[in-house]
C-alpha cells in the first residue's frame, strides 16, 4: 500500500473551469448582454445535460462553471445572485430532456414496458416540462425576493 499511499498524497484536485478560462468567458458574456446569471446556469446545466445525459455530472460541471463566471475574486463571495437560487436554477437544468445515456430513462422505460421511442416522448417531455416550470419558479422568486 505504500505506493499507492504516495500516488494519493500527490494528487492535487484540478478545477476545470479556472484552467480553460471558460468562467471568465461567460462572466464577461453575461456582463455585456443582460442575461440573468439564473438562466445562464440553466441553459449552461441544459447543454451539458444534453451532451452528457447525467444530470449529476451536468449539474456539478455547471456549478463549477458558472460560480467561476460570477465569483468576485477579491472575496471570493457570488455577485449578485441568491447562492439558493443559483442552486435551484442548476438543478432545474439538470432536470431536463434526457436521451438514452441517462439511467433514469431505462428505469422509465423498463418501469412502464415503453418503446425507446414512447420513452423519449413521455419521459422527456415531462421533464422537460419539470425543468422549464422550476426555471420560471426561480425567476418569479428572484423578482420578489
Amino acid at each position: 500500500m505504500g505506493r499507492f499511499d504516495e500516488w494519493l498524497d500527490d494528487t492535487r484536485p484540478v478545477t476545470v473551469a479556472p484552467v480553460t478560462g471558460i468562467g471568465d468567458t461567460i462572466g464577461m458574456l453575461m456582463s455585456h448582454g443582460n442575461i440573468s446569471p439564473y438562466i445562464m446556469a440553466w441553459l449552461i446545466t441544459v447543454l451539458i445535460r444534453l451532451a452528457t445525459g447525467q444530470g449529476v455530472v451536468s449539474a456539478m460541471t455547471a456549478a463549477g462553471i458558472i460560480s467561476a463566471a460570477i465569483l468576485d475574486p477579491a472575496t471570493g463571495q457570488l455577485v449578485g445572485v441568491d447562492p439558493a437560487l443559483l442552486v435551484l436554477a442548476t438543478a432545474a437544468g439538470s432536470n431536463t430532456l434526457t436521451h438514452i445515456n441517462d439511467a433514469s430513462f431505462w428505469l422509465f422505460k423498463g418501469y412502464f414496458d415503453l418503446s425507446v421511442k414512447d420513452t423519449l416522448k413521455t419521459w422527456g417531455l415531462l421533464e422537460l416540462v419539470n425543468s422549464v416550470v422550476g426555471l420560471i419558479i426561480v425567476l418569479i422568486i428572484s423578482m420578489i425576493a
